[in-house]
C-alpha cells in the first residue's frame, strides 16, 4: 500500500486544500488564482519498480518546498512526509486551479449611468469574475413598455452575437425588472444559464420572508409587471402583496434630484410596508444600491423592518452558483 504524501499550507489564510488523491485546488477569495501547477506524490513499498512521468520536475527530497507565484503574492507550500528521495515516488497528481466563473451582467438599455450603478453596487461571488454590458445607442435609453423592451432585445441580441459575447461567458444577467424577451433568446441560444432580476428577486424575496412587494418605476397601475409576476408564482398568490408605483423614471434613478428620489423611494416603501409586507422588492435595475432608502423609509414611517431584495445581487449569486453546478 502507497502512503500518501500530505500537501500543508503554511503561510497564506487564502487556500483551502484537502488532502490525497481526491484533493481538488480551489481558490476561496475572490480573484485569487495560481498560475503554477502543485503536484501532490506518493511513494511505493520499498523495492518497487519506479518510473517518474515526464514532465515532473525533479525534487531531490519529499521535503521540497514547491512555490507558487499567485497574481497578488507567493504562498509557500511543503510536503510533510519523511525524507524520500526522487526515484522513489512512483506515482503523482496533478492539480489544476478551477477557472472562475464569468458572468455577462447585460443592462439592455443604452443609459450608461444604469449601467455604472450596478458596476458600483455588485460585489463580485467568490470564484467569480463580472463583466458589465450596456446595450447599443440604438436600443431605448429606457425600457418602460413592451415596444420598448422587444427593441432592446433585439438590439443586445444582434450586439452580443456579433462580438461573439455568448462563447466568452459562463451565464448571463438581464438587468431589467420585467420578462424581459432577451432572457428568453439567449436561453434559446445557449444552453448556459440565463436569469432576469425580476426572477431572482422573486425567488430570494419568497426565500427570506413570508409577504413581498415592488416598489417601480412608473405611474399608475403597471398590468404587464402584475400580469409577469404572476406568471413566474404560477397564479395568484397571496404572498404577493402588490405593486407600489414610484413615479421616478429609470434614467431618473440615476441622473435625477437626489433629494426627490430618496423622497419617492422612502414614500413607496412605506406604502408597502403598510400593506404588510415583510421583504420590499427593488423593481429596476437603476435601483441598484437603494436598499438603505427603503429601509429609511420603513423605518420613518413607524412600520417593522423589511428584508430588501435586490435581484441584480441576487442574480448574481444565484448565476455563479448554478455555473458551479453545471460543472460539479
Amino acid at each position: 500500500m502507497s502512503s500518501h504524501c500530505k500537501l500543508h499550507i503554511s503561510t497564506t489564510p487564502y487556500y483551502t486544500l484537502f488532502f490525497f488523491s481526491s484533493l481538488n485546488l480551489i481558490p476561496a477569495s475572490e480573484n485569487q488564482h495560481f498560475s503554477a501547477e502543485i503536484y501532490i506524490l506518493s511513494a511505493p513499498r520499498s523495492g518497487d519498480p519506479v518510473e517518474l512521468p515526464s514532465g515532473v520536475g525533479q525534487f531531490p527530497s519529499a521535503r521540497d518546498i514547491i512555490l507558487a507565484r499567485n497574481q497578488r503574492e507567493n504562498s509557500r507550500y511543503g510536503f510533510d512526509c519523511p525524507d524520500l528521495v526522487c526515484s522513489h515516488f512512483a506515482t503523482y497528481h496533478r492539480f489544476q486551479p478551477r477557472m472562475p466563473t464569468s458572468i455577462l451582467v447585460i443592462n439592455p438599455n443604452s443609459s450608461k449611468s444604469v449601467t455604472v450603478g450596478l458596476e458600483e453596487e455588485l460585489k463580485t461571488p467568490p470564484e467569480t469574475t463580472l463583466a458589465f454590458y450596456t446595450a447599443p445607442a440604438n436600443a431605448p435609453p429606457s425600457i418602460d413598455d413592451a415596444t420598448t423592451g422587444v427593441l432592446s432585445a433585439a438590439a443586445c441580441f444582434h450586439d452580443i452575437l456579433r462580438k461573439g459575447l455568448i462563447d466568452q461567458y459562463d451565464g448571463f444577467l438581464v438587468s431589467c425588472f420585467s420578462d424581459h424577451p432577451l432572457v428568453h433568446m439567449l436561453r434559446e441560444a445557449t444552453p448556459k444559464p440565463t436569469i432576469g432580476i425580476l426572477e431572482a428577486s422573486i425567488v430570494q424575496a419568497l426565500l427570506c420572508g413570508q409577504r413581498f412587494g415592488i416598489v417601480s418605476t412608473g405611474a399608475g397601475y403597471n398590468y404587464s409587471r402584475n400580469r409577469e409576476v404572476s406568471t413566474f408564482l404560477g397564479g395568484q398568490s397571496d404572498r404577493f402583496a402588490g405593486m407600489v408605483m414610484s413615479g421616478l423614471g429609470v434614467v431618473e434613478l440615476r441622473e435625477g434630484d437626489r433629494q426627490h428620489v430618496e423622497s419617492k423611494m422612502k414614500e413607496s416603501s412605506a406604502e408597502l410596508a403598510a400593506a404588510g409586507v415583510d421583504v420590499v422588492i427593488l423593481g429596476c435595475a437603476g435601483m441598484a444600491g437603494m436598499q438603505n432608502l427603503v429601509q429609511s423609509g420603513v423605518e420613518e414611517g413607524g412600520f417593522k423592518a423589511v428584508r430588501v431584495a435586490d435581484g441584480n445581487k441576487a442574480g448574481v449569486e444565484m448565476l455563479a452558483a448554478l455555473v458551479r453546478l453545471a460543472k460539479a
